[in-house]
């Protein structure tokens, strides 16, 4: 029987923070590589989230057969009468239609921007200074567009990556995961809740418009919500849950470090974001 999806939850923390030191996060894009090179042939889909035990970084703890365990990577592979759907959902929309090429960075940290440095640049385009006293910063994110597959028109395109920080004498900023590298198009993204809730709208619209014409059947549903916007005041995980309850589709859902979703041709991991899996048959 030939696999349908495979879901991974690893442990966002590597070692928990405290009052001194911040939490050290274990990044994603090498967990995602390795699964496609060695675990190949692979399943269509891989999706999944980044926990976390609390909003403080605390170290989380999974379930694994007869023991709860840390510092782990658990993968669940389903497979049989089964086809998910799967919505990477809106998170952030751009700032300004520029695009910028990072020139100069080093793993997660990124010190230029068309050769300019990063910190100023944000400065001028934003405004203002006040962003670099957020910690992380709450209204602004760098993000990369991916084209958009024929059969899922209902996520988005953009991938997010949240900036955790600046660094010190404002050489540059720190983001959540280290894939961004020099030669990357990126872009300036703004946190909308009131875009946040309409994306989610129409996107909830168009899946199960979707599943409709496809004659899909769901049997239940999972929702990994991106922990950052457990008090921003976005109603969106609500609106999903009131939708599916009305569809009569059963519903589990978690707040999360990082969130995992097919965007453009591999599945990738997502800041500040949600995704929605529809189990259908």
């Amino acid at each position: 029987i030939s696999a349908k999806l495979l879901l991974l939850f690893y442990d966002s923390v590597r070692y928990a923070g405290n009052g001194l030191q911040p939490a050290v996060l274990n990044p994603s894009p090498p967990l995602l590589l390795g699964l496609r090179k060695h675990l190949a042939p692979l399943p269509a889909i891989i999706a999944g989230a980044g926990l976390l035990a609390d909003q403080v970084f605390g170290s989380t703890q999974q379930f694994y057969q007869q023991q709860a365990i840390t510092d782990s990577a658990v993968a669940l592979q389903l497979s049989g009468n089964l086809k998910p759907y799967i919505v990477a959902m809106h998170g952030c929309e751009p700032f300004t239609a520029r695009h910028f090429t990072i020139s100069r960075s080093f793993g997660q940290f990124i010190y230029e921007l068309d050769q300019q440095p990063v910190c100023r640049l944000l400065d001028e385009i934003i405004g203002n200074r006040q962003w670099r006293n957020q910690k992380p910063v709450s209204d602004f994110a760098l993000g990369v567009r991916y084209p958009q597959q024929s059969n899922s028109r209902y996520s988005t395109p953009y991938v997010t990556r949240l900036i955790n920080g600046i660094l010190p004498n404002d050489e540059g900023i720190i983001l959540f995961e280290p894939d961004l590298v020099e030669g990357s198009k990126v872009q300036l993204m703004q946190r909308s809740s009131a875009s946040i809730v309409t994306s989610t709208q129409r996107q909830l619209d168009a899946v199960l418009t979707q599943m409709q014409i496809e004659q899909s059947t769901a049997v239940a549903a999972l929702y990994f919500d991106c922990a950052g916007r457990l008090h921003s005041g976005t109603p969106e995980a609500k609106l999903v849950q009131q939708r599916l309850t009305a569809a009569n589709i059963p519903l589990l859902g978690i707040y999360c470090g990082v969130e995992i979703a097919p965007i453009g041709q591999h599945s990738r991991s997502l800041d500040w974001s949600a995704v929605l899996i529809l189990l259908c048959r």
